[in-house]
């Protein structure tokens, strides 16, 4: 059973979680994909350098987190790469309290938030990235790409090069 959409705006930016423990853990089984009929909200999936941002502590761009904050969380996706490279970032951090404290709040407070809204990398991903396959484009950029595409989804990452040569709407929040 999938776990509730949040209702309303959520500080993302400043990680102040307002679902609770009812949005329960990564429930990637559950995902839908968004309908982008005319007239929807915008749906965005974040590149890991933006979903990573305001976890920098005391580092975390102001720019980034107040474009966070101005979103709609129910428009905001991550994929399965992206909570990847997050855990993956967590865990070669030397052994400290801010590495068990980064990992408590990324899965205690910020996944929970996406529960239902986690992109899994499917067989519609790589045609995606096949159909681009005569661009360079960086390997694990490519995977994004791909799942943006396959899922007509707009991209919020820093780096615009590559993507905005496939016409993939890219969103920059350092911009």
């Amino acid at each position: 059973m999938c776990a509730a959409e949040p209702v309303g705006r959520v500080k993302l930016g400043s990680l102040l979680p307002q679902i609770g423990a009812e949005a329960g853990g990564l429930e990637t089984e559950c995902v839908r994909r968004p309908d982008l009929r005319a007239g929807e909200l915008r749906v965005i999936l974040l590149d890991t350098d933006v979903a990573s941002e305001p976890l920098k502590t005391g580092t975390g761009d102001p720019r980034v987190i107040a474009w966070l904050d101005r979103q709609s969380i129910e428009t905001l996706y991550l994929s399965t790469l992206t909570v990847a490279e997050v855990l993956y970032g967590i865990a070669v951090l030397a052994v400290s309290r801010r590495r068990d404290e980064l990992h408590r709040r990324v899965t205690e407070e910020v996944f929970p938030q996406f529960a239902s809204r986690i992109l899994v990398f499917d067989v519609a991903a790589p045609r995606a990235a096949a159909r681009a396959a005569g661009r360079t484009i960086p390997d694990a950029d490519s995977f994004i790409v791909a799942l943006a595409i396959s899922r007509g989804l707009a991209l919020a990452r820093r780096n615009a090069k590559h993507s905005a040569a496939i016409g993939l709407q890219i969103i920059n929040p350092w911009d």
